[in-house]
C-alpha cells in the first residue's frame, strides 16, 4: 500500500505541475529550435559506464547532431542547418554525442596478483569465447596493455507551455564489455520532465546523493583522478593465504553503498529543485537497489541489497568575482536485505540497515581549486556485533584535490583518498570471515591512491591525457599471515574525442 500511495502522489505532483505550469505560461509563438548542448549525463565506477565518470564535471561538451528522423515530404538538408536541433515528426528534437577513448596502461603491483593463473581461485579468462581457463601460461596477459572504450548519448526533448519532457539513454559501444566486466546494452535510460517547479526523473541512472556529491574527484583531470580509469587496471585487491578473493571488505571508491557499482543505475525516482540564490536540493527513492533495468533483472535472484531506499541531496554555491565555493551534503537510508546463502543447508543473515552520508566542498580561485569531503558508511550492510567486547564496525572515507585549468584547454590534478573500513560483510568473503571471525572482527582495512592526472584539448573535442596513480591496500590481517593485500603503480595515457 505504501509503494502504490508512493507512486500515485508522485504521479499527482507531475500532473499538477504541467497544469500550474501551462496554467500561469501563455501559448508561444512559433520559435526556431535553440542551439544547444547536449546534457552528458554522470558515468561512474566501478565503471558500469564506458568512459570517464566526473567528464561531465569539469565541462560542458558541445555535441554534434545527426538526422534520426526526417520527413520524407521535405527537403531535410534545407530545413535544418548543421548546428540546429533536429526535429522529428513529433516535435521532439534530437541530439546524439558520444565518446570514444583509446588507452594504452602499464601496471606494476605485487607479484602475488601478477600471475593469477598459477591459482585455481584468481581465474583468468582464455582467448576463446572469454571461458575461464582452467590452465594458462604462468604470466598475467594484460599486465600492459592498449584499450578501446566507446560510448553513445541519445536526447529526445520537447517543450510545451514552459513544460520540458523527454528521455536519455546512454548506450555503451564497445567491442567487447566495457572496462569493469559490464555486458549491458545500456549504461542509462530515463524518461525525465522539466518546468518551472522543478525537475523530475525516472529510470536506470544516476541518484541525488551521487550527482549532487562534492570530493576530490570532483575536480580531477584525466579520466577522473581517484574515481577514474586506474583500477579497472587492478585485477585482485586482496587474497586470502588459500587463494580466496576478498576485494569487498575495503572501500576504494569515494561513494556511498552501492554506488560503487552498476547498482548506482538501480531504476530510481529522482526530483531536482530549481536553483534559488544557489541553493538547490534533490530527493531520490529506489525501491530495490539490486534491480537495474528490465523484467527480467527484477526476476532475477539477489543475494543482497537494500530496498525502500530514500537519497537526499543539498548544494550551495556562490560565486565573488574570481573567487567561487560551492559545499554539498549527501545521504541514503534504506531496509538491508538479508544475505541469503544458498547450498546444502539454505539460511539468511540479517545485516544492519542502510544510513551513511558524505560532506564535501571546493573553492576556486582564478585558475585554481581545491577540493574535499569525508563519508560515512555508519554500520550500513554490516553483520551483528558477534560479542559485547568485538570492535565497532567503522566504514570511512575522506578525499582531498588540488586542480589547475589552463584557458579552458585543459590542467592538472592531483587527488587523494583514504579509507577505513571494519567488519563489513561480503557474500564472496563468506568462508573467510567465517573460519576467521575474531581476527577478522578486530582487523581495521585501509585503503590509500593518490592519482595524478594531465589533460590538454589539441582541437576541439580532442583531448590527449595522462594519469599516474598509485594505491595500497593494507590490512592487519597480512601482518598475522591470513591475506595478502595488493598494492603498486599504474600509468595510463591515452586520447579521447567527445563529439
Amino acid at each position: 500500500m505504501k509503494k502504490f500511495l508512493f507512486s500515485t502522489v508522485l504521479t499527482a505532483a507531475v500532473a499538477v505541475s504541467m497544469v500550474a505550469a501551462a496554467a500561469d505560461t501563455p501559448a508561444p509563438a512559433k520559435t526556431k529550435v535553440a542551439h544547444k548542448t547536449a546534457h552528458a549525463k554522470k558515468a561512474h565506477k566501478k565503471h558500469d559506464d564506458a568512459y570517464n565518470p566526473n567528464a561531465h564535471k569539469k565541462e560542458v561538451k558541445k555535441v554534434e547532431e545527426v538526422i534520426l528522423f526526417a520527413d520524407a515530404n521535405k527537403h531535410v538538408a534545407e530545413k535544418h542547418k548543421p548546428q540546429d536541433a533536429l526535429v522529428n515528426s513529433d516535435g521532439l528534437s534530437v541530439k546524439v554525442g558520444g565518446k570514444v577513448d583509446i588507452q594504452y596502461g602499464v601496471i606494476d603491483q605485487k607479484s602475488e596478483f601478477k600471475h593469477p593463473a598459477n591459482n585455481s581461485s584468481l581465474s583468468q579468462s582464455d582467448d576463446i569465447g572469454g571461458n575461464v581457463a582452467n590452465t594458462a601460461p604462468s604470466a598475467f596477459a594484460n599486465q600492459n596493455a592498449m584499450t578501446s572504450n566507446g560510448e553513445l548519448n541519445f536526447t529526445a526533448e520537447k517543450e510545451v507551455q514552459g513544460n520540458k519532457y523527454g528521455a536519455q539513454l546512454t548506450v555503451n559501444a564497445n567491442t567487447s564489455p566495457t572496462s569493469s566486466g559490464n555486458t549491458n546494452v545500456a549504461s542509462g535510460v530515463s524518461l525525465f520532465m522539466e518546468n518551472s517547479i522543478g525537475r523530475f526523473e525516472a529510470g536506470a541512472i544516476d541518484g541525488a546523493s551521487e550527482d549532487m556529491a562534492i570530493s576530490g574527484a570532483t575536480i580531477a583531470k584525466g579520466t577522473g583522478g581517484i574515481d577514474g580509469d586506474y583500477s579497472n587496471w587492478i585485477p585482485y585487491k586482496a587474497i586470502s593465504v588459500a587463494n580466496q578473493v576478498l576485494d569487498n571488505t575495503f572501500i576504494d571508491s569515494p561513494t556511498l553503498p552501492f554506488d560503487a557499482n552498476s547498482a548506482k543505475k538501480a531504476n530510481k525516482l529522482n526530483y531536482y529543485t530549481p536553483t534559488v540564490n544557489g541553493f538547490k536540493a534533490g530527493l531520490s527513492y529506489v525501491r530495490d537497489s539490486t534491480v537495474q533495468g528490465t523484467t527480467f533483472e527484477a526476476l532475477d535472484f539477489k543475494g543482497t541489497g537494500y530496498k525502500n531506499v530514500f537519497e537526499l541531496g543539498l548544494s550551495y554555491e556562490h560565486k565573488v568575482n574570481n573567487m567561487s565555493f560551492a559545499i554539498s551534503a549527501t545521504g541514503k537510508t534504506g531496509e538491508a536485505r538479508d544475505a541469503a546463502i544458498s547450498g546444502e543447508n539454505p539460511t539468511t543473515i540479517a545485516l544492519k540497515k542502510l544510513a551513511a552520508w558524505q560532506v564535501g566542498g571546493k573553492v576556486s580561485y582564478d585558475s585554481f581549486t581545491v577540493a574535499t569531503s569525508y563519508g560515512d558508511w555508519g554500520k550500513s550492510g554490516t553483520q551483528e556485533l558477534a560479542t559485547a567486547t568485538t570492535p565497532k564496525r567503522q566504514q570511512k572515507f575522506w578525499t582531498a584535490g588540488l586542480a589547475y585549468d589552463h584557458q579552458d584547454k585543459g590542467g592538472v590534478s592531483l587527488t587523494y583518498m583514504g579509507s577505513k573500513r571494519r567488519g563489513a560483510f561480503s557474500l564472496d568473503a563468506l568462508p573467510f570471515i567465517t573460519a576467521n571471525q575474531t581476527a577478522y572482527d578486530n582487523a581495521t582495512n585501509k585503503f590509500e591512491s593518490f592519482v595524478l592526472g594531465m589533460e590538454y584539448k589539441v582541437m576541439p573535442g580532442l583531448m590527449p591525457y595522462a594519469e599516474v596513480a598509485t594505491f595500497k591496500y593494507k590490512s592487519p590481517l597480512v601482518d598475522s599471515k591470513l591475506m595478502t593485500a595488493n598494492k603498486g603503480t599504474i600509468v595510463l595515457g591515452g586520447v579521447k574525442l567527445n563529439f
